[in-house]
């Protein structure tokens, strides 16, 4: 196997959605994201055995074995790795970098595409030191449980068709980035840590804003910025402060007026599950049971 010793001088960049779109069969392209999240595409691909030649992109890519490859070819960065692939191995190959691969059987990963300022805007907010520098560094084949469970979540959710809202996506989409500049970053990075949780009047703000609105499609956009910080400092603060991320509490809270409203036998399950921000009475229904062990209609019937 011989590399096609490309530079990153040798073509110009050129991003993952057009060249998706000109070089992979529609069959191939087994789902897309559809999740609310910033600077960011996952996408879940069945590619039959094959070689491609990899113009450098202008995003970071990540690619996230779900099936076992019985030979992987990657080159990229003046690296090459020559071998199995298991599932939940990745490479990362970072955003202008041009790479060849090679893979004998049909391949089933998931793709996430990073733009860098996502990376950037991520950085800035967590006050880390030369934000507008930070590289992510190559890797040709590896094995990270909790980059491998995040990529899986992003994945469960696109399966679901994003019932989890907003606020759990872009909550992922935060938790990625921090992890890769936490581990992946070619310099070291350090992140500036809050502790004590929010104050009572920012937390106070932000509980009475989720009360207000459970029946919406919440963002950790908005959340954070009633608390006047960064989504990644925001999430942090927020969970020293309730002991659980601010998902979980939304879950938590309209799980709450679930049961009230059930009790109160004055609306249908499914108008109930609406009313209370759930995406639809399947998502309601499984919630529901998870946290009280009981379906909301038996929860009713009591």
């Amino acid at each position: 196997m011989t590399s096609s010793n490309l530079s990153q001088s040798d073509r110009s960049e050129i991003n993952y959605s057009d060249w998706a779109e000109d070089h992979l069969k529609d069959e191939w392209r087994v789902s897309k994201s559809s999740l609310h999240t910033k600077h960011m595409a996952i996408e879940h691909l069945i590619m039959p055995g094959n070689t491609v030649d990899f113009p450098p992109l202008t995003e970071h890519a990540i690619v996230l074995a779900l099936t076992h490859q019985s030979r992987q070819v990657n080159q990229f960065d003046g690296g090459e790795y020559d071998g199995v692939q298991s599932p939940d191995d990745f490479f990362l190959l970072p955003a202008g970098v041009p790479a060849f691969f090679h893979w004998n059987i049909p391949h089933d990963v998931l793709a996430l595409m990073i733009h860098p300022k996502g990376l950037q805007q991520v950085a800035t907010e967590t006050e880390c030191l030369n934000p507008d520098q930070v590289e992510l560094r190559s890797v040709l084949l590896s094995h990270d449980p909790q980059l491998a469970a995040i990529a899986r979540s992003f994945h469960a959710e696109m399966n679901q068709a994003g019932i989890g809202g907003r606020l759990y996506s872009e909550s992922l989409a935060n938790i990625l980035n921090i992890h890769l500049l936490r581990h992946y970053c070619t310099q070291a990075i350090a992140l500036r840590k809050y502790n004590g949780g929010l104050s009572q009047r920012s937390l106070q703000q932000v509980l009475d804003y989720i009360h207000s609105h459970l029946e919406r499609d919440l963002s950790l956009d908005t959340l954070a910025n009633l608390a006047n910080l960064s989504k990644f400092h925001f999430i942090y603060l927020f969970k020293q402060s309730k002991g659980m991320t601010p998902h979980q509490y939304v879950i938590q809270q309209r799980i709450q007026r679930a049961k009230e409203l059930l009790s109160d036998q004055k609306l249908a399950i499914s108008e109930i599950g609406l009313a209370c921000g759930f995406a639809n009475q399947s998502h309601f229904t499984r919630l529901f049971r998870k946290h009280t062990g009981m379906a909301p209609k038996a929860y009713q019937d009591r």
